[in-house]
């Protein structure tokens, strides 16, 4: 996903808050200038937040996790899954086939 170029940051202690919005407004990053500002609590939504508790578990996972998700994806697949599955890859083909035909190559597979 691309950035949206904007981020907000909760600190617990306003004066932390102060200090940092002062030390990183126009300072470039990236090519970009940084806009710090410090926003009132009351000012900020309840839901800027939200969900900002889960881990990052995508991001930072440790090495010895990817041995355990590749195992889940490797497990045996219930008929529900494989049937959705199929449905998705048959889709897929039809479509493929149809620009296919579009572009005038005649293409079909036994």
């Amino acid at each position: 996903k691309r950035s949206k170029g904007y981020g907000f940051v909760e600190f617990r202690v306003p004066e932390v808050a102060d200090v940092v919005a002062e030390a990183f407004n126009g300072y470039m990053m990236f090519g970009r200038t940084i806009v710090a500002k410090r926003i009132p609590k009351e000012k900020v939504h309840e839901n800027t937040f939200l969900g900002s508790n889960r881990p990052l578990k995508d991001i930072l996972r440790p090495k010895n996790n990817r041995r355990e998700e590749m195992k889940a994806r490797e497990a045996p697949k219930s008929k529900e899954q494989n049937d959705r599955r199929i449905t998705r890859l048959v889709a897929r083909e039809r479509r493929l086939r149809e620009k296919l035909k579009e572009s005038g190559v005649e293409y079909d597979f036994v």
